[in-house]
């Protein structure tokens, strides 16, 4: 199988078409809520409920139940366009990790912010915390983030991911999730916001057209559970599963590798000829009947190719 891997995408790579990263740009209640929950939340942490975002003893039922009904609020929000996709998805991130961290959820500056103030000061206007009921609160309060930041009273979603760091998460380590967010606040990282997990052909087209999915789950089950996929590529019934902050997480650190500018244009010039493949002529309709009928390749492959095509 590698090998055929190798010959395909050698030949792929050979015609590749020149893309410009597209831009996308998207278009205050229940503090009760807010208050309690980390009331909640603080005690628990104590005994273990909910730990380190990286641990896989969070018991995301718990969390869930926290968590959801204030996630839903801002939700309410990106649906009225009172903000961006890049604001709902930096309050997830903020949220979640607070809950899990109380107060200990940043560790303070990045060594040098992702953008210089006058590239920020360009970006569009993002939510500020205060702009939602009590999730300045939730985030551990003025004085907590102004420690961070070093004095900044009226704090935006974009400054958090631009100048601090997150604890906790140990992949972090080259500070990819601030530059992700602070570069997509900036339009310069294409995401297509979806609510559910796309089939492999759905990213192969958004790939092609140089975009990438980011999904964020909503619901109280999405969230209270894991979401497994099977490693088909793998011999034996290998699996992974991901928590709903891990799977999002995940999408931005493959939105920096399609977006890296030393591959970027060769992976939208791979992914739109594999399209190709599926559409020239009369008698084939589909990628799938292309290595099935023409390669003469049996489901299996198929299976394993479609998982790889959707995860380069």
């Amino acid at each position: 199988m590698a090998t055929m891997l190798f010959v395909i995408m050698t030949s792929c790579v050979t015609y590749c078409i020149a893309l410009q990263p597209q831009i996308i740009t998207y278009p205050h209640h229940r503090s009760d809520h807010f208050i309690r929950t980390r009331r909640q939340l603080e005690a628990s942490d104590s005994s273990g409920v909910i730990r380190n975002s990286n641990e896989k003893n969070v018991d995301l039922t718990s969390e869930a139940d926290l968590v959801f009904p204030i996630i839903s609020s801002v939700h309410e929000l990106w649906e009225r366009k009172e903000i961006s996709s890049a604001d709902l998805v930096g309050a997830f991130i903020i949220i979640v990790c607070a809950f899990r961290r109380p107060k200990a959820w940043l560790s303070g500056k990045l060594s040098q912010p992702v953008l210089n103030s006058e590239d920020f000061k360009l970006c569009p206007e993002s939510m500020r915390l205060s702009a939602v009921p009590s999730l300045l609160e939730v985030a551990g309060g003025l004085a907590y983030l102004s420690k961070k930041l070093g004095g900044v009273e009226d704090i935006s979603i974009h400054r958090v991911f631009n100048e601090c760091a997150f604890s906790g998460i140990k992949k972090n380590t080259d500070e990819y999730i601030n530059r992700c967010m602070s570069f997509w606040f900036a339009g310069k990282r294409p995401f297509v916001l979806l609510f559910r997990i796309p089939s492999p052909m759905e990213v192969l087209r958004q790939q092609a057209a140089g975009e990438r999915v980011v999904t964020l789950f909503m619901t109280r089950e999405q969230l209270g559970r894991r979401h497994e996929a099977a490693l088909v590529y793998m011999e034996g019934d290998q699996r992974h599963s991901k928590d709903p902050l891990e799977f999002l997480l995940h999408d931005l650190k493959h939105m920096e590798n399609f977006v890296d500018p030393s591959t970027h244009y060769e992976q939208v010039g791979f992914f739109r000829c594999l399209l190709k493949l599926g559409v020239r002529g009369t008698s084939r309709s589909s990628l799938k009947a292309f290595f099935r009928d023409e390669c003469g390749l049996d489901i299996r492959f198929w299976n394993e190719l479609e998982y790889v095509i959707s995860k380069i």
